[in-house]
């Protein structure tokens, strides 16, 4: 929900953040798609420069 992972951990009563993770990673798979999503446009992005670069060059 956008709260910090320390933040969380600490309300909860966690030493320290992995261990909230190893507990509740599994319930957070909105996340993991956003990530997954975000990689994917940045790897897009990477290769459209790219081969705008190879463009440039062969012209």
């Amino acid at each position: 929900m956008g709260s910090p992972l320390h933040v969380v951990s600490a309300r909860l009563g966690h030493s320290m953040p992995p261990i909230t993770l190893d507990i509740y990673a599994h319930a957070l798979p909105k996340a993991d798609r956003l990530t997954a999503d975000a990689l994917g446009s940045a790897i897009d992005a990477l290769i459209s420069q790219a081969e705008i670069g190879s463009n440039i060059r062969n012209s």
